[in-house]
């Protein structure tokens, strides 16, 4: 029997993964035309464990409903 490709489903999550991309690309070069002496080395651990943290929320959410 030959094998049959399951069609891609289009739930919006490329969608929305890219936007948010956007919005933090844009968000940075506001703020660091507006913020100039601001220490950005703080800024990218934070970043990171934010979004760690909404890694894992979103994960256990779909675990437990």
């Amino acid at each position: 029997m030959p094998v049959r490709a399951e069609p891609m489903r289009a739930d919006g999550r490329a969608g929305i993964a890219v936007g948010a991309g956007l919005i933090l690309i844009g968000t940075w070069f506001l703020l660091r035309e507006y913020l100039p002496n601001f220490n950005w080395n703080f800024v990218w651990p934070v970043v990171i464990v934010a979004i760690g943290v909404v890694i894992l929320v979103g994960a256990l959410g779909r675990r437990n409903g």
